[in-house]
């Protein structure tokens, strides 16, 4: 008799995966992805904000100046705005575009603020780039993201619509057939046995 792992072996090797299939993406949750997904763009698509606080220049915190006059707001979504001068800093929150002249964000728990302005407490520790995660940081443009092979849940979904897909190759469904058949297990595999003719395909 042939032993249950060498049988499991041989039952796996005859296995071939189901054909694919084009699925809408609303339609693909648990569905098993066929192709790679590659992203269309840089991720994140422009200098993002990390955490809230106060964009500035970094030159000028370099050059002694603590005080800073807020010139406005940046939130998320928000089109990008400017650093008027060195002398101004503008007010973001996490997830906001870098405003275009500024190269830092000083987290809002290292300043003091009045209405108009923020004073940088002493101590604090600010250099280029701190604060902002940069385009491109998690992939490029063009990077393969998800390999085939994985079920998809709302996580793969999601990355698959930002990066502006509708439709995904997946695999087709396995047809179970009606009829008489009895059920053997083998390791880990089910092998199903027809009397009347039926065929069954495997799972993909």
């Amino acid at each position: 008799m042939t032993p249950a792992a060498d049988a499991e072996r041989k039952i796996l090797k005859a296995l071939t995966a189901l054909p694919s299939e084009d699925c809408p993406l609303e339609a693909a949750a648990g569905r098993v992805i066929r192709q790679e997904l590659v992203t269309d763009r840089d991720l994140p698509p422009f200098d993002k904000v990390a955490f809230d606080g106060y964009a500035l220049k970094t030159e000028a915190l370099l050059a002694g100046r603590k005080r800073f006059r807020i010139a406005g707001v940046q939130a998320a979504g928000m089109i990008a705005r400017s650093l008027p001068d060195q002398e101004c800093c503008i007010e973001v929150m996490a997830g906001a575009m870098r405003p275009y002249g500024t190269n830092a964000v000083v987290p809002a728990a290292l300043v003091k603020r009045s209405e108009r302005t923020i004073v940088v407490l002493h101590g604090a520790a600010v250099a280029a780039g701190d604060g902002i995660r940069q385009r491109g940081l998690d992939c490029a443009a063009g990077s393969v993201i998800q390999k085939p092979g994985r079920r998809l849940t709302g996580r793969e979904i999601a990355i698959a619509a930002a990066c502006g897909y509708t439709h995904l190759g997946v695999a087709m469904q396995p047809k179970i057939v009606t009829g008489r058949f009895k059920v053997y297990h083998v390791g880990r595999i089910k092998v199903y046995h027809l009397e009347d003719g039926f065929l069954i395909e495997g799972s993909g």
